[in-house]
């Protein structure tokens, strides 16, 4: 079980972990608290159980949405879970094209952060969107 709720929920594929740990880091530089399993769920724990916790208390949940993603169980599970707790959903397409953005996701204005470049701004984004609903 989470020990505090997190700002942002970020929903991702261990695969992408490179671009998701530089957001992470980021958001955690801003002052933004963030939820990422592979460091916050605990030995012993059931990772259901945590993610369903996690998206119930965060504010935004993010999903970084990469061709390996696309590909996971988890990314309409997750999904589903923030759209019933009535969460803002923000989709990030890294490695996507608008063009191959599954449903239900393709009805999210999403954003594109397809190089390191654009991550600044990215957070940026978050900062503000977290601004008006803390």
């Amino acid at each position: 079980m989470q020990k505090c709720p997190r700002h942002v929920f970020i929903s991702y594929s261990h695969e992408n972990q490179a671009i998701v740990t530089q957001i992470s880091n980021l958001l955690a530089s801003s002052g933004i608290t963030c939820f990422k399993s592979d460091r916050d769920i605990h030995p012993t724990s059931y990772w259901d159980e945590s993610i369903w916790d996690a998206i119930r208390s965060c504010k935004i949940f993010v999903s970084v949405l990469t061709p390996e993603f696309l590909k996971s169980r988890w990314l309409n599970l997750e999904f589903g879970a923030a759209k019933v707790s009535k969460k803002k959903i923000l989709p990030i397409l890294h490695g996507v094209t608008p063009d191959k953005i599954p449903h239900p996701f393709d009805q999210i204005q999403s954003v594109l952060v397809d190089n390191k470049s654009q991550i600044p701004e990215l957070i940026k984004l978050l900062k503000s969107i977290t601004a008006d609903i803390v």
